[in-house]
């Protein structure tokens, strides 16, 4: 019970917020359920003549309008209770979340099966505020429910403006995320799947991920329900096993330097270098352009990306999906040539679909039966809530711990700054 007293003319005010979450922040996350002092009939400060009058009132006027917040996730009501000469008056029960459901389980939950589903789900909710994250919720405990084992869910927007692009990438600030995912599970687990929807990001942010991960979990799964492309593949293979949804996918592995393939930079000197040397100095004017914007130390960049990726693979490959195996070496290494190899794919965003990763041996499968579905709902879900939130990227779990990074657009004149910093908080 969370009693409060505002000033205001015409009475008192307590506030009883049962399972409300709080806003702490930037970058906060929902805190857990408030401890509170438990009365089913009236508050224990009024006296006993008062409480018998309170609770035949109160027992016959359940429902009143709805108070001056508003609020679209948990639990809010508000006792309100004006002081007169003689007595406390009854308490009005202002239902502010009303046909909202507060937890998955009050009710036989809606199934999202296709994007139409959650179009016509937005169309008939009209005015009323509903929470994405109990819709999301629900999901993830049916996968933990069929799965046996703790979920964590790390997902972010894809189609973002190009110059907002680096907003949605692994970066190292995704660290404290997984931390938390991590801490929240059960000590005891040993084991989880991590639903993974990202575009990629950055090697070494990948790696620290991986390690925070594998300091609790000695099994881990990858669940991809639709996309994860470069650092995110990185991050897939860094799993025992890798569970695909027919229509996902993973992607080449090879790096980027400021956007442009590793690979496609020293082919551009190489071909120049050829070019200069069976012609002569020539055609060397058509590539100083060329040689003008790129400095040769970028030449040793590309190198030593393209190292730090096929060794984190290989890495990772050995020690977990392949731990513990005989003859391992010629499978793995053929494995970390086929994602990084950009001659054979021609482009870094090329989608390595179940059907081309079948035949590598390694240890990924294809969702089916009702995991398939989930997979499916879970997608649809986290895609429709950043089309309705300014979230472009979140850290989840099945127990309340949902916070994620969030952009607002600022509208301004052309010699502005343009969009504002992008801040974080709670979903």
């Amino acid at each position: 019970m969370c009693r409060g007293r505002n000033r205001r003319p015409g009475g008192w005010w307590w506030i009883w917020n049962g399972l409300d979450r709080l806003y702490c922040g930037p970058f906060s996350r929902y805190s857990a359920p408030r401890p509170r002092r438990s009365w089913t009939t009236s508050p224990p400060w009024l006296s006993s003549q008062r409480r018998s009058r309170l609770i035949h009132r109160q027992r016959a006027r359940t429902t009143c309008t709805a108070g001056p917040l508003r609020f679209t996730g948990g639990r809010r009501m508000h006792l309100v209770a004006a002081r007169s000469k003689r007595l406390c008056m009854p308490l009005r029960l202002a239902a502010l979340s009303s046909g909202i459901p507060q937890t998955p389980s009050d009710v036989p939950r809606q199934r999202f099966n296709s994007k139409q589903d959650w179009h016509d789900f937005l169309g008939s909710l009209g005015d009323k505020p509903f929470s994405p994250y109990q819709l999301r919720q629900a999901c993830y405990l049916d996968i933990e429910k069929l799965r046996e084992r703790p979920l964590l869910v790390y997902a972010a927007k894809f189609e973002v403006p190009p110059e907002l692009g680096g907003m949605v990438q692994i970066e190292i600030g995704d660290v404290d995320g997984f931390t938390d995912l991590v801490s929240a599970a059960a000590e005891d687990s040993g084991r989880c799947d991590v639903l993974i929807h990202s575009p990629g990001g950055s090697a070494d942010a990948t790696e620290r991920i991986v390690n925070v991960l594998r300091s609790k979990f000695d099994n881990i799964t990858f669940l991809v329900p639709h996309s994860a492309y470069s650092a995110a593949t990185m991050l897939a293979l860094a799993g025992n096993e890798v569970i695909l949804h027919p229509s996902a996918c993973l992607g080449p592995v090879d790096p980027q330097i400021n956007g442009t393939p590793a690979r496609a930079l020293k082919r551009g000197f190489e071909n120049a270098r050829d070019a200069i040397k069976e012609g002569g100095p020539e055609v060397l004017p058509a590539y100083v352009p060329l040689i003008e914007k790129v400095t040769l130390h970028i030449l040793e960049i590309c190198d030593d990306a393209l190292d730090l990726s096929k060794t984190l693979v290989r890495t990772w490959l050995a020690d977990y999906m392949f731990g513990g195996k005989d003859d391992k070496e010629e499978v793995v290494e053929t494995a970390v040539e086929f994602f990084a190899d950009y001659d054979l794919h021609k482009t870094h965003s090329r989608p390595l679909t179940f059907d081309k990763l079948d035949g590598l041996g390694l240890n990924i499968s294809k969702a089916s039966g009702e995991l398939e579905s989930l997979l499916r709902e879970a997608h649809l879900l986290l895609s429709g809530s950043f089309e309705v939130t300014p979230f472009v990227k979140t850290f989840e779990n099945a127990h309340g711990l949902s916070w994620g990074r969030q952009i607002h657009m600022v509208a301004g004149p052309p010699s502005g700054s343009g969009p504002s910093p992008p801040t974080g908080g709670m979903r």
